[in-house]
């Protein structure tokens, strides 16, 4: 059966979904995720590579930097933002915190005004985002992810279990009412379910729109595990309404919010 246009455009998205959510990937493991023909994945690959996303290497495919710059508009960033700013008002003063790897969650930091926090991440990015001066940032240690700057690995996880969190903030790369919360790289699946099984208190999913209703490849959590979502005003209704009678807190932000 002749592939679509339409099957062909949305298989070349979720290649290079997989190739920004890991920064670098052996091709291998793409024909494995995508289930596709080494042939297949070598047009899209050119494809890809001819847009300026992404650079290839004997093996391999990482994230052009420029793709970055390109791709991220200024509604990306205020929604974030505004979602790192609302999750910061439910950090209270001497708790202890879990950050994941995604952008959205790291982006809480700069926004926690409670003393005597403490950090505790896996994101290797934590060194370059700033923070005030009172709080306490301790990196889980691990395998160094070196394009997305993550840190994986039983080291990692080891140190995650000698924790016990008041709060934990997630991100994702995909949050569905059906499914759960998913990500696109299978490493850091057990150190996500590790930061919600040490966490004593609620384990808040925070995620844009875009996210909203999407699977990506890897099951993290179920619906259940989370006590509230942090999103924008932009989120389908429809899934808003299934996750409220699963009984999960909404907190909705919107533009009218910005400081």
């Amino acid at each position: 059966m002749k592939n679509t246009k339409e099957s062909v455009n949305k298989r070349r998205e979720n290649i290079f979904r997989m190739i920004k959510e890991n920064g670098d990937i052996k091709v291998e493991e793409l024909m494995e995720l995508v289930e596709a023909s080494p042939l297949t994945i070598r047009r899209d690959l050119q494809y890809l590579e001819s847009k300026n996303l992404i650079e290839r290497y004997y093996g391999g495919v990482k994230l052009n930097g420029m793709s970055l710059i390109q791709e991220v508009t200024d509604e990306d960033a205020i929604y974030k933002q505004l979602i790192g700013q609302r999750a910061a008002e439910y950090v209270e003063d001497g708790d202890t915190i879990f950050i994941n790897t995604s952008s959205t969650a790291l982006a809480i930091l700069p926004y926690i005004t409670a003393k005597r926090v403490t950090v505790v991440t896996n994101n290797g990015n934590v060194i370059n985002t700033p923070y005030r001066s009172d709080v306490t940032v301790i990196l889980v240690g691990g395998e160094l992810r070196h394009v997305k700057g993550t840190m994986v690995g039983d080291f990692a996880l080891d140190n995650i279990k000698k924790v016990a969190a008041n709060k934990c903030f997630l991100g994702c790369s995909g949050f569905s009412s059906d499914y759960g919360m998913t990500t696109a790289i299978l490493s850091e699946v057990v150190l996500n379910q590790a930061f919600a099984a040490q966490t004593e208190g609620p384990v808040i999913l925070m995620g844009t729109s875009e996210k909203i209703g999407k699977k990506s490849s890897f099951l993290s959590e179920k619906i259940e595990r989370f006590d509230v979502l942090i999103t924008d005003e932009y989120a389908d209704k429809n899934e808003i309404e299934k996750f409220q009678e699963q009984n999960l807190i909404i907190d909705l932000v919107s533009r009218k919010d910005r400081k």
